[in-house]
């Protein structure tokens, strides 16, 4: 277990590629978290508690990883258990899971999205909302 503290650019690029496992156990509130979108687009099943705010969208219980009460050791204890006794492909299946779920959340395909349904509302040819 490493708890390297702040870092940014290279450091936190290299430090994720030398990662199994992403930890984020919070006790404060944390409007998005993007830490845990870096994580996991860079393939790491994320713990994290419950007061981060992008555990509620990218995390899947068991697929992307698993959201733990906050202020409470035994849960998050027993996730990092959970994780270590997990098989090689089991993991390997989580990592691709958490590619896939930050993709989801791309703001390039969220754009595009929203142009859609714009162009739809706007071929409707109704007001704009006042």
């Amino acid at each position: 277990i490493r708890m390297p503290g702040f870092l940014e650019g290279d450091e936190l690029h290299a430090a994720y590629l030398s990662a199994d496992l992403f930890v984020l156990p919070t006790r404060t509130h944390e409007g998005w978290g993007v830490v845990v979108q870096e994580a996991m687009a860079a393939g790491l099943p994320v713990i994290a508690t419950a007061l981060v705010g992008s555990g509620a969208d990218l995390v899947e219980e068991d697929e992307t990883g698993w959201i733990v009460p906050p202020d409470k050791t035994g849960p998050l204890q027993r996730r990092i258990a959970d994780f270590a006794l997990l098989s090689g492909s089991h993991r390997k299946a989580m990592s691709d899971a958490c590619r896939r779920a930050v993709g989801a959340h791309d703001s390039a395909a969220r754009a595009a999205e929203f142009a859609s349904v714009l162009s739809q509302w706007l071929d409707k040819n109704e007001p704009l909302p006042a």
